[in-house]
């Protein structure tokens, strides 16, 4: 289940009324006293999230946010990259428990069936599948498979994957049905869990979304406190490409297709800005594009975006061979690193090149 106290230290500054720095506390009254700057939090959390110890990592961005809202207010731009790595942290959180309920739910179903047969193979091939797979080939609805997610109290939950007639096969004991029974509440619970922690990420990127918007655009509020020190517009606008590319991610995890096309069209309009034609970023920003597109069943959209990703990797992949090349015995780190890149972006040119060749136009 996913940590109860890493669900929202406080509401999401933009549904707060507005309170000075002075005002602002944690409100479960806990003390944040480790005397580390908002940068070193930062830092500290990127490190244990990289190793993945996500819990601690949102431990520290907890005490991160507390020293950025106090210190600077909540909507001040410096609250920005803490609002976005704990909706990140929050998003992995979710996925990951997605990602257990599906594999209790599939293995739940993994029993043979009323004429003896086994389901299982066929459903330890769906276990490979990444969570959106899984979604798009079994509902249009994530919330059907994370318990009752979203549904009323007392309203029944219709076509969902855990309902007690899939937990239960025929022919069961008195307590194998209330284990039975026991299992499908805990996964509701664990459903129930994930969509919160689902929303509740969305909302802290969505609220750096607008942070960083609102500097660029200058349009910061009258009461959010002055910067130090001019601001870099191109830097906070590859910051809000990051954030639209996550929002992007959750969008296809949660199967909301038409707002993952959008939020990716978006990363990539600015990061065609702010990048070089031949950066690979921008090759995998179109990958992303196409796969949404995909999804969405317009062939010749995707295709077109996977087109431009493959051209871009291999400008990129060419650009590395030169530098390559260039290497002297003197920068054998540098070589090795380079070396082990070139072999990655060709794994990834295979994988483009395949769904180019999978993906033809609908001509009809």
């Amino acid at each position: 289940c996913v940590h109860d106290t890493h669900l929202l230290p406080y509401p999401p500054p933009t549904a707060m009324a507005s309170t000075s720095a002075e005002e602002s506390t944690s409100p479960n009254g806990a003390e944040h006293t480790s005397g580390k700057s908002l940068q070193e939090l930062l830092d500290e959390a990127a490190e244990l999230a990289a190793s993945g110890a996500h819990d601690e990592s949102l431990d520290v961005l907890q005490e991160a946010m507390v020293t950025a809202t106090t210190t600077h207010g909540e909507m001040h731009l410096e609250c920005a990259p803490v609002y976005f790595q704990y909706g990140r942290m929050l998003l992995e959180s979710a996925k990951a428990s997605v990602q257990d309920l599906f594999s209790r739910l599939l293995m739940s179903r993994m029993q043979p069936d009323s004429d003896g047969e086994d389901e299982g193979p066929a459903l330890t091939e769906m276990l490979h599948k990444t969570v959106g797979e899984v979604v798009q080939t079994e509902s249009r609805d994530l919330s059907k498979f994370i318990g009752t997610a979203g549904a009323k109290d007392g309203e029944e939950q219709e076509g969902g994957a855990t309902s007690s007639s899939s937990m239960a096969g025929g022919g069961e004991t008195e307590e194998e049905q209330e284990a039975s029974r026991m299992i499908e509440a805990d996964m509701d619970e664990q459903g129930q869990d994930a969509y919160d922690t689902f929303a509740l990420s969305w909302d802290w990127m969505d609220t750096a979304r607008l942070i960083y918007t609102n500097y660029i655009e200058d349009n910061v509020s009258e009461d959010v406190a002055p910067l130090d020190e001019p601001v870099d517009k191109d830097e906070l606008r590859r910051e809000l490409a990051n954030v639209h590319e996550c929002l992007g991610e959750h969008a296809l995890e949660t199967d909301k297709v038409d707002t993952a096309i959008l939020e990716y069209e978006r990363c990539l309009a600015v990061r065609k800005a702010t990048h070089a034609a031949t950066d690979r970023i921008l090759g995998e920003t179109h990958f992303y594009t196409g796969l949404a597109y995909q999804i969405a069943q317009q062939p010749e959209k995707a295709l077109a975006h996977y087109q431009e990703a493959r051209a871009i990797i291999e400008a990129h992949v060419e650009g590395v061979k030169k530098r390559l090349a260039e290497c002297t015995p003197a920068h054998a780190d540098t070589k090795e690193t380079l070396s082990a890149e070139v072999v990655e972006l060709q794994l990834v040119m295979e994988e483009l090149s395949g769904r180019v060749r999978g993906n033809p136009p609908n001509t009809h």
